[in-house]
């Protein structure tokens, strides 16, 4: 078995840069239980249309595409079309575990060619928003205001869209216009990786010539993940500009499904400094804010974005007056995820002793008072918890639904200045199952000191810093 390539470091970093379009074909929704494109046309040729002898030897020697212009011309389109959608409904399919690793990688765009509405399934389980699909010229307005998939070849909420046939791929070429110049300014200015096509695949080599003709200066790269090809492909691809990533496994989804996985790993970012720490928690947290009505965000911080004056100070926390205007729109951020319908689990440590110890006086005061200001505006979004004692690590922005674009984003940090955010969907769910019992532990211990002290739980917190800033206020 020959050494399978590793993943391009230029792909890496074009992913963590937010440069990649997606150019998804029929190899994924294999993986997932639906036919392939030849099996589908020999299961409706076998519903449709009954052949004599003659008829079969003659129908054999017509290259597939003009097989499925046969039936067209035999049965109709619309008997075709319409026995397609009900072989898809009826295969037993679901987004499989390759469909859940390739929404975990932060790419700008997904074109496909497939028909099914997989990944508007998956999205939809796991988001309060729905991935729109996009398949006509009338609809390009929806692709600035909403999370959209391209789907070039139709879908099977509208059969008539689907393409199918030779006179399908002639008409697509000249049809939509508007949808063909934006996918063709997409793939000119962006990085394209082709997941899920095959050398013989003929909408592979619809969307190939297309990409070939666009693939100008202005283009970063492109390549195709092939899995278990041999030699032959890969230099075939490479003579052609597209530069092959080969993976191999028993099978081709085991080999699919390891290389994003490795991917999905590598694309992962980190920081060892506070200024690089805050510049990727405000761009992985502005990415959440078309997503952020019912998203909800777990927050582990000493003080955290709730006791952050949305204002530079000329006290710096870190030394710096750039990284100090980088906190507050980091927290800018934060309080647009609440505004526009997120809410927030946080973790903070209410020590006076700690606090003092690390920040200047009147920046104490300043950001209790901060802190029991918003929690007060945001007493229907935010449940906090005080732990009491110095978090040593720093979730900056994380959860189940929340900055995780479908569960992809979780922020494990070592200190206090590094963070490492990780798209593995695994460790992103251990991420939030630990933090769930850790914040579960401590309202419990909560729940008890508010009995001792004869206050309501709902009040705790509020009635804590208000202890604080009374023992605090007189120096």
């Amino acid at each position: 078995m020959k050494k399978q390539d590793t993943i391009p470091q230029s792909l890496i970093q074009e992913f963590r840069a937010g440069n990649v379009t997606l150019l998804i074909g029929s190899g994924i929704s294999i993986c997932a239980g639906l036919p392939s494109w030849s099996d589908l046309l020999l299961s409706v040729k076998g519903e449709v249309l009954t052949l004599t002898r003659l008829q079969q030897k003659l129908f054999r020697k017509l290259d597939p595409l003009q097989q499925a212009q046969y039936l067209y011309n035999e049965c109709g389109r619309q008997l075709v079309l319409d026995t397609i959608v009900k072989h898809l409904h009826l295969a037993k399919s679901n987004a499989s575990r390759i469909h859940s690793l390739i929404m975990a990688l932060p790419f700008t765009k997904i074109v496909t060619t497939n028909w099914d509405s997989l990944f508007e399934d998956y999205w939809e389980r796991i988001h309060s928003t729905p991935l729109v699909p996009i398949w006509k010229d009338e609809q390009v307005p929806l692709l600035s205001s909403h999370n959209a998939i391209i789907k070039i070849h139709g879908t099977v909420s509208d059969p008539a869209s689907i393409v199918f046939a030779e006179s399908d791929y002639y008409d697509a070429i000249y049809s939509n216009p508007l949808l063909q110049q934006i996918i063709g300014v997409m793939v000119a200015t962006s990085t394209v990786l082709f997941l899920g096509y095959s050398f013989s695949d003929f909408d592979f080599k619809y969307v190939f010539n297309q990409v070939r003709r666009r693939l100008t200066k202005l283009s970063t790269n492109a390549y195709i993940f092939m899995p278990n090809h041999d030699l032959f492909y890969t230099q075939y691809y490479a003579k052609q500009g597209i530069r092959p990533i080969i993976y191999r496994a028993r099978t081709k989804e085991d080999a699919t499904y390891e290389f994003l996985r490795n991917l999905a790993e590598a694309v992962s970012v980190s920081a060892s400094d506070s200024k690089t720490r805050m510049m990727i928690l405000i761009r992985e947290n502005r990415a959440m804010l078309p997503k952020a009505k019912g998203l909800l965000i777990r927050n582990r911080s000493n003080l955290g974005p709730l006791a952050t004056p949305l204002r530079p100070r000329n006290k710096s926390l870190y030394g710096s007056e750039e990284i100090t205007a980088l906190e507050v729109e980091a927290t800018r951020v934060f309080m647009d995820l609440l505004e526009h319908g997120a809410s927030a689990k946080c973790i903070l440590c209410l020590n006076t002793e700690w606090m003092l110890d690390i920040y200047p006086r009147e920046e104490v005061l300043d950001r209790l008072n901060c802190l029991k200001s918003n929690l007060s505006k945001y007493a229907d979004k935010v449940t906090v918890v005080d732990s009491g004692i110095p978090i040593t690590s720093n979730i900056g922005i994380f959860g189940t639904e929340v900055c995780l674009e479908s569960k992809k984003v979780g922020h494990n940090i070592k200190s206090y200045n590094r963070l490492h955010v990780t798209r593995s969907k695994d460790q992103v769910e251990e991420a939030v199952k630990s933090f769930d019992i850790t914040f579960a532990d401590i309202q419990k211990y909560n729940s008890i000191q508010a009995k001792s002290a004869g206050r309501p739980m709902p009040d705790f917190i509020a009635w804590r810093i208000d202890q604080i800033l009374a023992r605090i206020s007189t120096p």
